[in-house]
């Protein structure tokens, strides 16, 4: 991943929810999608490379806390 970024700079065009769904018991638990469009820019070339990314985000309450337990990123 280093070397990725130091090849390469990444700026965020987009970046919008999606879809929620909140846990039922009303504890703060659910989860979260999310959608985002980025573009990547070679720093030696200039070579510009548009993109998309799907992320989902499970969160379930343990001790009172919000704890993140699963996170899947789909890259396009």
């Amino acid at each position: 991943m280093k070397a990725a970024r130091s090849m390469e700079s990444m700026e965020t065009q987009s970046n919008d929810e999606i879809q929620v769904w909140h846990a039922p018991d009303g504890d703060g638990g659910g989860c979260v999608g999310h959608l985002g469009y980025f573009t990547r820019t070679n720093k030696v070339t200039g070579k510009v490379v548009k993109g998309s990314s799907l992320t989902l985000a499970n969160v379930k309450i343990r001790d009172e806390k919000k704890v993140l337990v699963e996170l899947t990123e789909i890259i396009n």
